[in-house]
């Protein structure tokens, strides 16, 4: 078995295909391809709370999506496997978490969604992802 190979200037390392991995691989090719359901719920409560309490102390509004993405970003750094994808006969695992989600652009009288990625998320905290979101949002589409 080849060992894992990192390259740190390029932010990721390589590691051989486990065979086991193959089983998986074809249960998971009987369905759709490129197809993920879920449906999960989650009481969040509490987190709207403490949100709502340190928002009053700070004077500082913070968005829930921010608290979302930090939330998120915490943990694929303390799970780093979920930054693994598979690359042919390969596992390539990222250093960094990149997280990308949909904010909401107004291009010439529409509301329309846009990709935005926070780089490194797992490095940067709830302020500075909270800011990051909000200098997203004040962007401007092209001229109407």
């Amino acid at each position: 078995m080849t060992p894992p190979s990192y390259d740190p200037r390029a932010g990721f390392h390589t590691s051989p295909w486990p065979p086991l991995r193959n089983t998986v691989l074809a249960v998971l090719e009987q369905s759709r391809p490129h197809a993920c359901w879920g449906l999960v719920e989650v009481d969040v409560t509490d987190t709207l709370v403490r949100l709502r309490r340190c928002q009053d102390e700070l004077r500082l509004a913070v968005s829930f999506h921010a608290v979302v993405l930090h939330a998120l970003a915490r943990a694929a750094a303390d799970h780093p496997k979920v930054l693994t994808y598979r690359h042919g006969r390969r596992l390539v695992t990222f250093s960094e978490a990149d997280i990308c989600t949909t904010i909401d652009h107004w291009i010439q009288g529409h509301r329309l969604p846009a990709l935005h990625c926070v780089r490194g998320a797992q490095r940067k905290s709830l302020a500075a992802i909270n800011w990051e979101l909000r200098a997203a949002l004040r962007l401007q589409g092209p001229a109407d």
